[in-house]
């Protein structure tokens, strides 16, 4: 008898066990399937009434999910599906009923949820299991993108809601920084534990010790954090010691120490790297300015910010030997008009005091009329720019909803009625008519 024959009658008549059958493995998906534990999880009623020969697999969310949340919804409309904690917990932990696809659907979904239309559901939940639960899938998950998801959905817990055990929290995530090779987890840890020095660390002091931190990675171009050569988790430590440095009452004391690592970096090999450095640059030079309007001298710094303009102006003019995306020529340039002009972000006019490009944006549902406020200060761009990296296009939804963490991380902004004349716009950070952040 043939190989062929012989494999097409093991195939008719093969046997299944009822472990591999429970598991999902005879089937080639997981059990349960996807719409099934989500309803569980999650009470979708749209979920719950499918059949289980209708279920979606878990790599595949249903349609009607994706659109419930993320952004059919007006902001009025802010009932959330019945969230239950523990049976995501639970579900999590039963890995072997639950693959690693069926635990990324589940938070993944979570994701989603509290990225597009939380209100205060975390408000009544004991948070501490469950951020257990995220940190230990960061840590062990045998699928880097189950990793990545989890840390994800630990930083919007420690935005949404009050953490504790914090001293453990940041032992776990220093370990997940170093110990990993796989450069968007580590970017992911450096977020996650920037997240939770700033906002759960013990005081000025602490945020400095964490700042000197930051900057001694960048010095060492990433060993201290065993991501040596990796451009993305360096553009990640100054985006991380930028956000931080916005949370210090006074950056004089440290501003000659970081500008000595920032401007080296300007010699990078990496155009991100260098654009993200000049950013900083841009801050600390602020940081200078305003401490010359409250004490009558700028920091005692060796540098320029003249001739540091210069210097940014030829590395954008470099794109004969290091190409540059249209980003990142206007990112230089912004950066050397802030230096020479003392103005914030993005300054398009040296003539007018209101030329910002960079604006966000939020809906007035029901409206013609849209709210724009102008992002006028690097100070303001940095935390933007972190808040961005997590909650993704989320985070004009919590700006609509005036989730209270992130109106006190924004601030008061200064909201302006202008016509909508771009409905894809409106969920966006962007710079000027045509670009986006």
């Amino acid at each position: 008898m043939s190989q062929m024959r012989v494999k097409e009658l093991k195939a008719e008549g093969k046997t299944v066990s009822r472990k591999a059958l429970k598991s999902g493995r005879a089937s080639g998906t997981a059990s349960p399937a996807g719409s099934d534990v989500l309803s569980r999880v999650f009470h979708h009623e749209e979920l719950a009434s499918r059949s289980e020969s209708e279920a979606t697999p878990p790599e595949t969310p249903p349609a009607t999910d994706e659109e419930l949340l993320e952004g059919q919804l007006t902001p009025d409309d802010r009932e959330l599906p019945a969230f239950e904690p523990d049976k995501l917990i639970a579900e999590l932990q039963d890995r072997k009923a639950n693959r690693s696809d069926t635990r990324e659907l589940l938070i993944g979904h979570y994701i989603k949820l509290l990225r597009y239309r939380y209100n205060g559901e975390l408000e009544d939940v004991t948070t501490g299991a469950l951020v257990n639960a995220f940190l230990r899938g960061a840590q062990r998950a045998p699928t880097p993108k189950e990793r990545i998801l989890s840390l994800k959905a630990y930083c919007l817990t420690a935005y949404l809601d009050n953490l504790t055990n914090i001293d453990a929290i940041r032992a776990t995530l220093k370990q997940i920084l170093t110990d990993s090779r796989d450069e968007d987890l580590q970017i992911w840890a450096l977020r996650a534990l920037t997240v939770t020095a700033v906002h759960y660390g013990g005081g000025e002091e602490d945020l400095f010790d964490y700042l000197d931190v930051l900057i001694e990675a960048i010095q060492s171009n990433g060993e201290k954090v065993g991501a040596t050569g990796k451009d993305g988790v360096m553009v990640a430590l100054f985006v991380c010691w930028a956000y931080a440095a916005t949370f210090a009452k006074s950056l004089w004391h440290q501003a000659d120490y970081a500008m000595d690592a920032f401007v080296e970096k300007l010699d990078s090999t990496d155009p991100d790297t260098q654009t993200v450095a000049g950013e900083c640059i841009a801050y600390i030079f602020e940081c200078s300015r305003a401490h010359e309007e409250e004490e009558g001298e700028p920091f005692e710094m060796p540098y320029d910010p003249a001739r540091v303009a210069s210097r940014l102006e030829e590395l954008r003019k470099e794109s004969n030997t290091k190409p540059r995306s249209t980003k990142q020529h206007q990112a230089l340039r912004s950066v050397a008009t802030s230096l020479e002009l003392g103005v914030g972000p993005y300054y398009t006019d040296g003539k007018s005091t209101k030329a910002y490009g960079f604006r966000l944006r939020k809906r007035n549902v029901g409206y013609s009329l849209g709210q724009s406020a102008p992002v006028e200060s690097w100070h303001l761009y940095h935390r933007i720019t972190l808040l961005r990296a997590i909650f993704d296009s989320g985070l004009e939804r919590h700006i609509e909803y005036e989730t209270d963490s992130i109106k006190a991380i924004l601030g008061d902004l200064d909201w302006e009625y202008v016509v909508k004349t771009d409905t894809q716009s409106w969920s966006r950070f962007d710079m000027g008519d045509d670009h986006y952040f």
